[in-house]
């Protein structure tokens, strides 16, 4: 039996099936990983807008949620810590959460100023890592820098790296599988 499900919410303008295949490391460890396609991207049916987004991941999460796993693991790259944050960030919903590489905010983008993800981190935040790459140019340091200080002052592990770059976008296989471990490491955390 898996010891528990990850649940993987990609980067804007990226497919499940284009991380499948790197994915495969989480399954190693005997986690069931699960990673969809946001509506209205690749083969997936309906408009692709961020409040219907958000209530799927409600969903997806509250049906996982009721299979029984043991550890409730959710993984956020980008614009999926966006949308993790705002489906379940306040909730008791999960065992752990991986933050990577996301805006504090995304009001300063158009968007009503609700789904701002560091406005949904939980007070007790030592169930969230946040990772901020040194070398993200996508969602550099500066524009997550609210969102580190919040969760760093409610609890949560913070891992600064400047060899990283955004999720994906590593220089080398090597700094990827390093973050990689790290996610691991703290999902998989006791």
């Amino acid at each position: 039996a898996a010891k528990g499900y990850l649940l993987v919410a990609q980067g804007n303008a990226m497919l499940a099936d284009q991380l499948v295949a790197d994915l495969q490391s989480f399954r190693d460890l005997g986690l069931a990983v699960y990673i969809y396609d946001y509506r209205g991207y690749g083969i997936s049916q309906g408009k692709s807008r961020l409040a219907a987004i958000v209530a799927d991941y409600r969903a997806i999460v509250a049906h996982l949620n009721g299979l029984g796993y043991s550890r409730q693991l959710l993984y956020g790259i980008s614009m999926g810590g966006v949308i993790l944050l705002n489906a379940v960030g306040d909730q008791p919903a999960y065992t752990r959460l991986v933050i990577d590489s996301s805006p504090a905010r995304i009001s300063n983008l158009g968007c009503p100023e609700r789904y701002d993800p560091v406005t949904h981190l939980p007070e007790d935040s030592s169930r969230v890592m946040i990772i901020s790459g040194g070398a993200d140019t996508v969602v550099p340091p500066r524009a997550m820098d609210e969102l580190v200080r919040v969760a760093q002052a409610r609890g949560a592990r913070i891992l600064r790296d400047n060899a990283f770059a955004h999720p994906y976008q590593d220089s080398s296989d090597q700094v990827h599988r390093r973050r990689q471990k790290e996610v691991a490491a703290f999902l998989l955390q006791e």
